[in-house]
């Protein structure tokens, strides 16, 4: 009976150690889009953006709880949301962990330009209830 051997490599693979994987390079690429939200770095957004086009399709769909539009307006920073808008328009509807749009953060924090940004970008947002059953118009009138 014939013996079966694996197939011999011509080249051994480098050790995984030395090459980082492309799954660990997007992490940290995400995780770079992320403190670059937290910071208002609108540099930071174009490098990423330059060496990864599909950084923002990616982003919305990872582990994280916000996208990086909520996180930006959280945070105040309104340019950096806006250039974040221009490529990414249908996130002014995601939803976070809470069920809360961008527009129920920037309410709730009294962030008039960026609220009125997020209403021209998609006008239906004002209609959307967060796990609490608060509108954005609601969490306005909290903060005063």
């Amino acid at each position: 009976m014939p013996s079966i051997t694996s197939p011999r490599r011509t080249s051994p693979s480098p050790p995984s150690h030395q090459q980082p994987s492309l799954a660990f390079e997007r992490r940290q690429r995400e995780r770079r889009l992320y403190e670059a939200s937290h910071d208002g770095c609108v540099e930071s957004l174009a490098q990423l953006l330059q060496e990864d086009r599909l950084i923002l399709a990616r982003a919305s769909v990872t582990c994280f709880d916000e996208t990086p539009l909520h996180v930006a307006y959280m945070q105040g920073h309104v340019q950096f949301a806006k250039d974040l808008l221009a490529h990414k328009r249908n996130w002014a509807m995601e939803l976070d962990s809470q069920g809360r749009t961008p527009l129920h953060w920037a309410s709730a924090n009294g962030y008039v330009e960026i609220a009125r940004e997020l209403l021209q970008s998609d006008p239906l947002a004002c209609l959307v209830h967060d796990e609490d059953g608060w509108t954005p118009l609601h969490l306005a009138t909290m903060k005063g």
